[in-house]
């Protein structure tokens, strides 16, 4: 996880000497953070998508709208974690961490304002939902 990777890499600068040393564990510490990152990309793609609502109940577009919100949200923060995975494997200077870092801000950021939008143009939602539509 982020928080062991992180506890490992304080602990490993504590106990360094040398600037080799220092950074042998900044090394290590990104390539747990990829992994991890790596692992929970894993874990989120393969949720996959929420059941329909059920047949008949009368807020049906406005629940699959709310859906189809939260699955392009997640697609997007997936893909930027997924991106920012590759680059911060690849990183070689602090420069380019901070870019890859920055970019998945920016990226995460973006998907929650168009989950914001998305979810704001559903409107108001339905007067009595759960009730069937006879």
């Amino acid at each position: 996880s982020v928080e062991s990777a992180r506890s490992a890499y304080d602990t490993a600068r504590a106990t360094a000497t040398t600037k080799a040393e220092r950074q042998t564990a900044l090394a290590n510490f990104d390539a747990a953070l990829a992994a991890a990152l790596n692992a929970r990309v894993t874990a989120i793609t393969g949720a996959g998508d929420p059941p329909a609502p059920p047949a008949g109940y009368n807020g049906t577009a406005y629940v699959t709208g709310i859906q189809a919100a939260n699955v392009a949200f997640r697609a997007s923060t997936t893909a930027a974690q997924t991106a920012f995975a590759q680059a911060i494997a690849s990183a070689t200077t602090s420069a380019q961490r901070w870019t890859a870092r920055l970019t998945l801000e920016i990226a995460v950021g973006n998907a929650i304002v168009a989950r914001s939008r998305a979810l704001l143009a559903l409107g108001a939602p339905p007067a009595h939902p759960g009730h069937t539509v006879s």
